[in-house]
């Protein structure tokens, strides 16, 4: 009774004579925090699974529910109908949100910290998080060993941001700034071009970004001090990175917004559907879409009052479900809301064709992190290796019996 009474409704069981449950079997609200995979070859339904998981949590969950399609095809246009079919064509138009990225492109202010400031978040750790999301990003798409293999220029990118937030300076650092509480990509750029331009042979410190900090100037100056070939070097490796955003009109256009136009924060106390659909991107700007968003939810659920949290009512879940998610799983933000989800009341689900799929786009550290992180597994037919077989299996069925019935499937 304690899977059939609410929640997430993922089919009906079938008793020992194969006989299905009169009613489908649920996965309550308070253990969806524990996150769910849905691991099944191609052409498994998958997709449709995902579209039938959202209108369940719309309909026996209270808290939004956000759907990332990062593959393309028909999944946006198909849970709209489906919405409309079963909640009525006022109810899709009222209580779903759908971004068609790059047609209509969500109204995020990347580089704007002003709402982690009203929350209560202290300046200096806005800004730090600001600096380590935009490098999370950027690692999504070259890959953390490539993007941290030019040392000196992944931490002169987080000095040079930090310079940008400068309360006595960061008005002179990049062109037209009206606000030392964000900035524009373009002026991001500015500000590197600056720096680049009071470097050696002929340096003039003057003139490059400054910053009240000690510790940050003392890092800049100190660039501004080495000899012109490592100088040089230093300020493509930076170009280089930030050009995975410039090259991109639509991902620019993102970066590039300064006046909030959607923000998570107001909307995870409604009962909402948001979809991305990002199919229309090229694979890497997907990859940063879909990251800006998940940077976008990891500020608004840590930023909240845990007395506001408390009062919401027992059935409360804020739901992310990830199509096609192995190129996602690999950012080190989507797994900070794995591991504290629960914390949170935010509920994950990934639906890949193999697990295995998380390893060859990441690492091993991050694949074994997805599946131990991982409360609700549900798994069709797939490759089982030594790792799902452990970490599937349960006090009733050890990992060979697993990977048998698996194979059976």
């Amino acid at each position: 009774d304690a899977f059939t009474d609410a929640g997430m409704a993922i089919g009906r069981g079938l008793g020992e004579d194969g006989t299905p449950t009169p009613k489908p079997m649920r996965i309550p609200p308070h253990l969806l925090p524990f996150h769910v995979g849905r691991f099944a070859k191609s052409g498994a339904g998958k997709s449709v699974a995902l579209i039938n998981d959202a209108l369940s949590l719309y309909d026996q969950t209270t808290g939004p529910v956000f759907l990332i399609d990062s593959k393309g095809g028909n999944l946006p246009e198909n849970y709209m109908r489906a919405h409309a079919k079963r909640f009525g064509t006022d109810d899709l138009e009222g209580n779903v949100l759908h971004f068609s990225v790059p047609d209509i492109l969500p109204g995020f202010a990347f580089f704007d910290i002003t709402p982690a400031l009203e929350d209560g978040v202290r300046r200096v750790d806005a800004i730090q998080d600001k600096a380590d999301h935009y490098e999370e990003l950027i690692k999504l798409v070259m890959g953390p060993e490539r993007y941290e293999d030019a040392i000196a220029s992944p931490t002169l990118i987080k000095y040079l941001i930090k310079a940008m937030y400068d309360e006595e300076y960061g008005l002179e650092n990049g062109h037209f700034r009206q606000d030392t509480n964000y900035f524009t990509h373009d002026q991001f750029e500015q500000a590197v071009t600056q720096f680049h331009a009071a470097g050696p042979p002929d340096s003039t410190p003057e003139d490059a970004p400054r910053a009240s900090d000690p510790q940050v100037a003392e890092k800049l100056e100190r660039h501004l001090r080495s000899n012109p070939a490592t100088f040089s070097n230093v300020v493509s490796g930076i170009s280089n990175r930030m050009d995975y955003i410039t090259a991109d009109p639509f991902l620019k256009q993102i970066f590039n917004t300064t006046e909030p136009r959607f923000d998570m924060r107001d909307v995870l106390d409604e009962d909402i559907v948001v979809i991305f659909d990002l199919g229309d991107l090229r694979s890497d700007a997907a990859k940063v879409m879909a990251g800006v968003i998940l940077t976008n939810l990891y500020d608004a659920v840590t930023e909240r009052e845990s007395t506001e949290l408390a009062a919401m009512p027992d059935d409360y879940v804020a739901n992310l479900l990830i199509d096609e998610a192995s190129s996602i799983v690999v950012s080190d933000i989507l797994n900070d809301l794995l591991e504290q989800g629960r914390e949170f009341k935010l509920s994950v689900e990934l639906a890949s064709q193999f697990p295995e799929q998380m390893e060859l786009e990441g690492d091993r550290e991050v694949y074994l992190n997805v599946l131990n992180n991982i409360g609700s597994p549900i798994v069709g037919k797939i490759a089982v290796d030594d790792e799902i077989a452990r970490a599937l299996a349960h006090e009733d069925m050890d990992p060979i019996e697993f990977r048998n019935r698996v194979r059976a499937l």
